[in-house]
């Protein structure tokens, strides 16, 4: 059998597909879509006025488990979708004979390349979720019928794995907060009734959640591309906003107070640094000075949702904007 995730929560930014956003919230549905088949095929050719031949090398060993006659579905050929029957002797290392009843005459022949989809007893994947490489869980998860989609919701398992904590010194410039945010990545098994298959290590791709909400109709939805920073902007476009709740937050003198942002993976920092900008105003909103700080970008930081500290001791400072900007390096 062969998968393919079909949809994950990834969503593409400004309509830009150089900055696509893999940071979702935990609070909201973090849904795959898998599509499972037993395998592709490369066409279908005459065999006489009601059999044809599916052509594909080594397909007849993913039918070991098959005994003809049996069914099968086809899709994305322009030969009919729908089901036919393998009659006995229908199954042989390269191909597989089915039964129809389309009046095809060998000149209509070939068709092309599809997909074949064979029903197993109690099909189901196993999504294993894994935290930082860690196993926090595995979901199982069944379809309707067997030519169809397979949905599942990691969002459950990711819950546990992070805290409300407070670890931040209040002194580092920026510390990304393994409390608030961390990375999953998943492995799909198959199983059926007589077969409990191993998982498929493939996935490999990282991706990311926080404690960090949207409301109900956000742009993205779950996923929190509005705060995701990217250095390959393709022109004018909306840049990624700190995760607070306000425009204009309260900073209070001698208490503790940290600027959250998250610093993404894809950021190219070998290319640039990513400074934060403070540029201090007095209370007639006329600037007094502007202050420059590169902030820390290893792996500890990267990835991560940062906890960022202002300058402090502000003297004669009525309000402070802050900005995050790249330079090249060197």
């Amino acid at each position: 059998m062969a998968i393919n995730v079909i949809s994950n929560p990834n969503v593409i930014i400004n309509g830009n597909s150089n900055t696509v956003s893999k940071w979702v919230s935990i609070f909201r549905p973090i849904n795959f879509t898998f599509e499972v088949y037993l395998s592709a095929f490369t066409n279908i050719t005459f065999n006489d006025a009601t059999h044809a031949f599916i052509n594909e090398t080594g397909i007849g060993a993913k039918l070991a488990d098959q005994t003809p006659p049996f069914q099968l579905q086809i899709k994305g050929s322009d030969f009919p979708d729908g089901e036919y029957t393998v009659p006995v002797g229908g199954v042989t290392p390269n191909y597989i004979r089915i039964e129809h009843s389309h009046g095809y005459v060998s000149g209509d022949y070939p068709f092309t390349g599809g997909k074949v989809y064979v029903e197993r007893e109690n099909y189901f994947l196993k999504v294993k979720v894994k935290v930082a490489g860690v196993e926090v869980g595995v979901l199982r998860v069944k379809q309707a019928a067997f030519d169809d989609n397979i949905s599942a919701d990691v969002s459950g398992y990711l819950r546990g794995a992070l805290s409300l904590l407070d670890t931040y010194n209040y002194t580092t410039l920026n510390v990304g907060d393994t409390n608030l945010s961390n990375y999953f990545q998943i492995e799909v098994s198959e199983n059926w009734n007589g077969s409990e298959g191993s998982y498929d290590t493939s996935f490999t791709e990282k991706y990311y959640f926080t404690w960090a909400v949207n409301q109900l109709g956000a742009i993205y939805d779950g996923n929190l591309g509005i705060y995701i920073p990217f250095t390959n902007y393709a022109g004018n476009e909306t840049r990624a906003k700190f995760l607070c709740d306000f425009d204009s937050p309260t900073y209070f003198q001698g208490y503790p107070f940290s600027l959250d942002f998250i610093f993404n993976d894809d950021l190219d920092t070998s290319t640039y640094d990513i400074l934060k900008k403070e540029q201090k105003f007095n209370v007639n909103r006329v600037s007094q000075s502007t202050s420059t700080n590169t902030l820390a970008e290893t792996s500890s930081e990267k990835g991560k949702v940062n906890r960022m500290k202002l300058t402090e001791s502000y003297t004669g400072i009525s309000t402070i904007d802050v900005w995050l900007e790249k330079i090249s390096v060197g």
